[in-house]
């Protein structure tokens, strides 16, 4: 009787393989990683920064026509999103290449 268990050393090595074919793929993911993290934390350091707006004149209101406000925000579940969508693509290519290799 024969077991088809995956143990954690045969998904360590697919996951290596993967990576090691598709590092252009790695390469994004990763830079995107980092921008949505660097964002986050850029839009935290200056809404910190800015003082009470309250107490500004109509005329320097008018003056002023820099907006500091990020064109887009940061969410957590931005990153849950990506990440589910990266596994969900790589699910799918391996899901492909075990039917190539079962038609060979």
């Amino acid at each position: 009787m024969v077991s088809n268990k995956v143990t954690h050393k045969d998904r360590v090595k697919r996951v290596r393989e993967y990576s090691s074919k598709n590092k252009l793929f790695l390469i994004i993911a990763a830079f995107l990683i980092i921008c949505l993290i660097f964002g986050y934390f850029r839009n935290t350091s200056e809404t910190e920064q800015h003082t009470d707006t309250t107490a500004v004149s109509e005329n320097e209101k008018d003056n002023s026509s820099n907006d500091y406000t990020p064109h887009w925000r940061f969410y957590w579940s931005d990153l849950f999103i990506f990440s589910a969508c990266v596994g969900g693509y790589a699910v799918i290519k391996i899901r492909r290449a075990r039917k190539e290799r079962e038609k060979l």
